[in-house]
């Protein structure tokens, strides 16, 4: 339903037509710009993404200066977003040619930098309005072009389809264009409307019996087509089932017996087509006979090549997998038979696209590439990952619950596909293989659960290679767990760092089961933007391939191996000495040149003993984070890497910006007793990559003291990687899968490599399973001095070269206890008068502590640091704080025991912790402001938490993981007193400036990140990935707009009540235009308001004015002021409600916007008798704040004047 607005407010805005005199003129424009691959020729913007775009004409005859002109999707807003003028010393604005264009680019981030090209932060509504407008001289503005208004904005876009003027006439209706033409002319006609899309009377999912699915569209006179063979439908392909007569619409009957795709869309002549929607019907039953292609597609002899018979490691006999083993469906053993039961216990991803698309031939001769099997690849003359092919993907199932499996939703989107993955290239070391899904849409799902980010547009499905039952060597298949590379991922999460999140999957291939996969993320631009802040076009992002195909990109191999990087020169072109250059390769090689390992090292290598040169480095890498990744992969003993299998980040907009590494293919892992990542053949290679950063940085003794205070933070005291901790996520990964994912892969790969004896979830899987909990896992994480193959002895044994370096020293590390009774306590919450007893489990050497988080040591000397205490006897824990202490031996200092003690807290929960206001869109720099250095507005962005509970709440653990990016344990300010409020900011120096300094600021937000101006969705998690606070904001009605920019804040109407954050009707605006008063309460209350006026009685006129005090509080009017009433009012007024104007009744009033203790109900009665309240009367129309502390509401009654019903109004006040 299209916004309400009072028809007043639309008058203005509602003429599509060029004022005479304007030559620049809004041209056309493109919502949802799908990129590509999925569009092949997507226009992409200058950092080579794809958001929407608006295109501007200038019709005239010379060249127009756009500075100072606007662009907004708000009418109320038409200088939401100014085109900047030149900042000294340039001069040139941004300007468009004579008979020229200029491209706008929208959403996601913001720039505007006059004559580069710009990109607001708001992206256009699907349907809305746009308004190009200049300023009128006045402080205002004049409206030069606009395509939609507030009355009848523009109609719903379309995916992949332009909207605008045809011909490039200004005065011309819009209308769509299925040929979107940016910078040239548009089509002289194009699309008014489209066909309706087509409803499938029974939707995708898992049934037991056969059923006949009804097809509708309710465009009269059209035709459904549809196919079952992949294909898409259209005009010219497939079933056609046309309306009868121009007045009918169509219907479309289709039998299905099994396993069936059905593909479907709508057309007829002179509109455009409906999309193509996919369903995907399951049958278990088939499913366990599964020998081939799908009956249902009636496929010919030649539309399948014979796949996985040409090329290296070939299966004998060789040629095509299609079947489900009927050895493992019918097992003797009964733990290892495959069922229908099995397929219905995990999600089930359904992967589509025409057939010869995935399985195509070479033949007919001429075949086009494009039309050939990507999943055949190189066989067929395609590319080893395959070329992009158009398919759906259908999350089906997504609860993995037997009782129902269809009870759950999931989705389904277009987009294309690839072979992904280095040994899925190399034709047929397996025959099931990992591809890369990549949306047209942005799908928004919670698929990942805990902290993962609920919004995704690519999804790799992963086939999970080495250490499985298809892989050509046997000990491989021996270890075959299927588990190990996300179990690292997990790891690394629970280091408190960044990877990417899975969820184990049942995968079908055009209606074939294809086995377990593991869906996941890919830590690529879109994942560092989610998780570590900023915008994607931020972020330079170093991956471990030298492939450059569908997926590839200049990588490490280039700059190991390249004479052609160097960051003295420009970006080059593909055919120049500069053409490695990107800013990735650049900001890799400062590092490595920084580190004395680099192309254009120093001479000589900086000895990074040296503090400077060592904070050098850690200046360009997170320290602590490649510790902590270092770490990992030696305790899994990760034999694959560090020549490849990475992924590395790094921020280049943000002047704090720094490397870091994230897990990635690390399947050869966790594999046998005895092996050492630190001295095996792939690390000691490595020259230009994290071993070669590692035997540098390991000179520099204080690096050194860094690892080993990693290794005490995450081997010792049940830490993140201690062996319990192992076990934990190793469990977890297992059970997801066992035994019904297992006995999957079992039915459709197990006897891939051999026929005869299939591999089987009881006899080989639970096998390895429990070697890796009982035999691998205790070797890695052991702390003694045995095994010497223990992760922390190999450390400790570290060696570059012949130098030995050990990575944790002699001098053992202290540990807390409980004085009274000296039972370990490594931090938490303990109860008040609780005493700390501080061991020295050597004995020798003298302990030093100290009780604010600084460390004890000075660091870069072997003395104690000035505030350290030396420990002599138990230390009592009058309040939370976090203590830090080690032992100083013989000159040697011992890793750092740290953590955080808190007194007499209680964990945060969703019943105690609320979002009580925050600060989305400030308002503009004052003058002031600017000079200070403060020009952007977002510096002044805060969020505000408030504890409702009578107890300190501990937000140790506590993340923000959706909108901006906050970690808890990164601030000092862990805990929120009874009561009490704190904040987290976007620049803490502005934010100081505004508001001032002696606000509870416990940090600012990660990395760049901050909130969006056009709203957005806000997590805050527990350290299990619990949700405190989940919700969805938005600066469109019904939430309050005076937010966007004006100087008020959002802030929560009754916080103590827990309302539902989702809902607009439980915020308000600030009382003050001043944004906010973060930091304190601006609700009134009506007992101190009585107080202050000195009213004894809520029902008391003191003024005469025939308004009680409750009213004159509720309402915000003065109560010793007759001159001072309440204001509302009563009439009618002509709303365009769902399009169609007419008159409604509507009452208007102002509210006190601060009294947060009064409930205000408008109800509504047709006889004066019974009423009814709220939304189930009336709908507000509009809420505009007032510079008095009031807002004002209008309301309107549900039907039309025009009915002829008698309506009356009143509000209802209360305090509850």
């Amino acid at each position: 339903m299209p916004p309400l607005r009072l028809l007043l407010a639309g008058v203005l805005l509602c003429c599509a037509s060029l004022p005479a005199e304007a030559a620049v003129y809004l041209n056309e424009f493109m919502v949802d710009n799908p990129g590509r691959p999925n569009d092949r020729d997507a226009l992409l913007d200058m950092d080579g993404k794809s958001p929407a775009w608006i295109e501007l004409r200038n019709n005239g005859a010379a060249a127009v200066s756009l500075t100072g002109w606007a662009l907004t999707d708000d009418p109320a807003l038409p200088g939401k977003w100014v085109f900047a003028a030149p900042v000294a010393p340039a001069t040139t604005p941004t300007s468009i040619p004579a008979g020229g264009y200029l491209m706008v680019f929208c959403g996601g981030f913001e720039r505007n930098i006059a004559n580069v090209e710009p990109h607001p932060g708001f992206k256009p509504d699907p349907s809305g309005v746009l308004l190009l407008s200049q300023p009128d001289g006045t402080g205002g503005w004049t409206t030069m072009d606009s395509i939609g208004s507030a009355a009848v904005p523009y109609p719903e876009q379309r995916r992949a389809v332009s909207y605008g003027r045809p011909g490039n006439d200004p005065a011309a209706a819009p209308v769509f264009f299925e040929n979107d033409s940016p910078r040239a002319s548009n089509a002289a006609s194009g699309i008014t409307a489209f066909c309706a899309d087509t409803k499938f009377d029974i939707t995708r999912g898992i049934f037991e019996a056969p059923f006949t699915v009804t097809i509708t569209s309710s465009t009269p006179g059209a035709t459904i087509a549809w196919t079952v063979n992949g294909t898409l439908p259209s005009p010219l392909n497939g079933t056609q089932a046309a309306a009868p007569d121009a007045q009918t619409t169509p219907v479309a009957t289709i039998p299905v017996n099994g396993t069936t795709i059905l593909r479907a869309r709508t057309w007829k002549t002179g509109l455009g087509s409906s999309n193509t929607d996919t369903q995907t019907y399951l049958f278990p039953a088939q499913v366990l006979t599964q020998s081939g292609p799908l009956s249902s597609m009636n496929l010919a002899a030649g539309d399948t090549f014979p796949w996985g018979t040409t090329g290296g490691s070939l299966r004998s006999p060789a040629g095509p997998d299609w079947a489900v083993d009927p050895a493992v469906v019918n097992h003797a053993t009964a733990l290892n038979r495959f069922s229908a039961d099995d397929l219905k216990r995990l999600p089930i991803l359904s992967v589509v696209t025409a057939w010869r698309e995935a399985f195509g031939p070479l033949s007919p001769a001429g075949t086009a590439v494009d039309d050939r099997g990507f999943y055949v690849g190189t066989e067929v003359g395609v590319a080893a990952e395959g070329a992009d092919r158009f398919a759906s993907l259908e999350y089906l199932h997504p609860d993995g619950s037997a009782s129902d499996p269809n009870a759950a939703k999931g989705f389904q989107v277009d987009g294309n596909v690839h072979v992904f993955g280095g040994t899925s290239q190399q034709r047929w070391k397996a025959y099931k293989l990992s591809m890369r899904f990549k949306a047209e849409e942005t799908v928004s799902h919670d698929i990942y659960g805990g902290a993962a980010a609920n919004e995704q547009d690519l999804f790799i499905l992963d086939a999970r290679l080495n250490q499985t039952w298809l892989h050509p060597d046997a000990g491989q298949r021996t270890r075959g767990d299927y588990v190990r590379d996300h179990v690292m991922a997990d790891l690394q999460h629970n280091m408190g760092g960044a990877a990417w999140h899975t969820k184990p999957v049942h995968l079908f291939l055009n209606g074939l089961y294809w086995g377990l996969y593991i869906l996941h993320e890919k830590p690529d631009e879109r994942f560092a933007s989610q998780y570590l802040g900023g915008s994607q076009s931020d972020w330079d992002i170093f991956k471990h391939s030298g492939a450059n195909g569908v997926d590839g990109a200049p990588l490490i191999n280039n700059v190991i191996s390249s004479g052609l990087i160097n960051p003295a020169l420009p970006l080059g072109s593909a055919t120049g000495n500069s053409f490695n250059n990107s800013t990735t390769l650049q900001r890799w090689e400062e590092l490595l040149d920084l580190t004395g390992i680099g192309r254009i090292a120093p001479n000589p290598i900086p000895d990074l003993k040296v503090r400077a040169n060592y904070e050098a480095v850690a200046a360009k890498l997170d320290i602590a984070a490649f510790c902590d990744y270092i770490l990992l992969n030696v305790v899994g003993a990760n034999q694959d890497w560090p020549h490849k299998n990475l992924y590395a980040s790094f921020n280049r907009q943000d002047p704090a910006g720094k490397w870091r590494f994230h897990s990635w293919d690390a399947e050869h892992v966790f594999r046998t007793t005895g092996e050492n990542t630190l001295t095996q053949g792939n690390w000691t290679a490595d020259t230009k990559g994290p071993a070669a950063l590692l035997r540098q940085l390991a000179g520099s003794p204080e690096f050194r003291l860094a690892f080993a205070d990693t290794i005490q933070r995450h081997l010792f005291n049940n830490g993140a990687l201690s062996t319990a901790s192992l076990k934990a996520a190793f469990n977890r990964r297992f059970a997801e899968i066992d035994p019904w994912g297992v006995r999957g892969e079992s039915a459709r790969w197990g006897d891939n490599r051999d026929d005869a004896n299939p591999y089987t979830y009881a006899s080989h899987w639970v096998t390895e399973k429990n070697r890796i909990l009982n035999t691998i896992l205790p070797e890695r994480g052991a702390l003694g001095t045995t095994p010497a193959n223990s992760a922390l002895n190999q450390c400790r044994n570290f060696k570059a070269g012949v130098v030995a370096y050990p990575l944790y020293p002699a001098t053992a590390a202290p540990e807390f206890h409980n004085a009274s009774g000296g039972t370990l306590q490594h931090g938490g919450i303990v109860p008040g008068g609780f005493q700390l007893e501080i061991q020295n489990p050597a004995g020798g050497g003298t302990l030093y502590y100290t009780l604010d988080g600084t460390d004890p040591r000075e660091p870069f000397t072997d003395a104690p640091a000035a505030g350290a205490l030396t420990y002599s006897a138990p230390v009592p824990l009058p309040a939370s704080r976090t203590v830090s202490a080690r032992v100083l031996n013989a000159g040697v200092w011992s890793a750092l025991t740290n953590t955080w003690f808190s007194v007499a807290t209680v964990p945060a929960t969703a019943a105690n912790l609320v979002v009580s206001e925050f600060n989305y869109r400030p308002s503009a720099p004052t003058a002031a402001e600017i000079t200070a250095g403060f020009a952007d507005a977002n510096d002044f962005e805060y969020i505000e938490l408030l504890n409702t509970d009578a107890s300190p709440v501990l937000l140790e653990g506590c993340s923000f993981t959706s909108g901006i990016t906050f970690h808890f344990d990164s601030t000092t300010l862990r805990e929120i007193p009874a009561g009490g409020r704190i904040l987290l900011v976007e620049n803490p120096a502005a934010f100081a400036f505004r508001h001032g300094g002696a606000l509870p600021v416990a940090g600012l937000f990660s990395l760049g990140s901050s909130l969006s101006n056009s709203g957005e969705r806000l997590a805050l998690r527990d350290a299990s990935g619990t949700v405190i606070q989940d919700f969805s904001y938005n600066d469109k009605q019904p939430w309050p707009s005076a937010t966007d920019g004006l100087g008020y804040s959002l802030v929560l109407i009754r916080p103590l009540s827990h309302p539902d954050h989702n809902l607009p009707e439980n915020w308000r605006v600030s009382a003050s235009q001043q944004n906010g008063t973060p930091g304190t309460s601006d609700a009134t209350h009506f007992t101190a308001w009585r107080t202050l006026h000195s009213i004894p009685s809520a029902g008391d006129d003191n003024d005469a004015d025939g308004y009680s005090a409750l009213l004159e509080y509720a309402l915000g009017s003065q109560p010793r002021s007759a001159a001072s009433i309440p204001r509302i009012g009563a009439g009618r007024g002509v709303l365009t409600v769902d399009a169609v104007p007419d008159e409604y009744f509507t009452i208007t009033f102002s509210r006190n916007a601060s009294a947060d203790d009064v409930s205000f109900a408008p109800e509504f009665s047709t006889d004066f008798s019974q009423w009814t309240s709220g939304t189930a009367g009336g709908r507000r129309v509009s809420l505009t704040p007032n510079d008095d502390g009031t807002v004002t509401e209008t309301w309107r009654s549900l039907t039309p004047s025009s009915a002829g019903t008698r309506t009356f109004a009143r509000i209802r006040v209360t305090i509850p």
